[in-house]
């Protein structure tokens, strides 16, 4: 997942990355996520990205003007 932070509205742009020659069970139509920015606060944030496969839980800080991700952790997502 490639994602892009803009800082005055913190908002998110992200698309389906995969390596040349990686197969995927996951049919076509249901490869998509839903991400949400769950706090802000400063240089720290936390984010929630929902998959067909997966629920993650990402804690990020920004250093030296750019969002990095220092914390997942997921589980499968049970709803799908």
């Amino acid at each position: 997942m490639s994602t892009i932070w803009k800082e005055k509205n913190l908002s998110v742009r992200s698309s389906p990355i995969r390596p040349k020659g990686v197969v995927t069970e996951t049919p076509e139509q249901k490869r998509h996520w839903g991400i949400t920015i769950t706090d802000q606060y400063e240089e720290i944030a936390a984010v929630t990205v929902v998959s067909y496969d997966y629920v993650d839980y990402l804690q990020l800080a920004k250093q030296d003007s750019q969002w990095l991700i220092v914390n997942v952790i997921w589980t499968d997502n049970r709803a799908k």
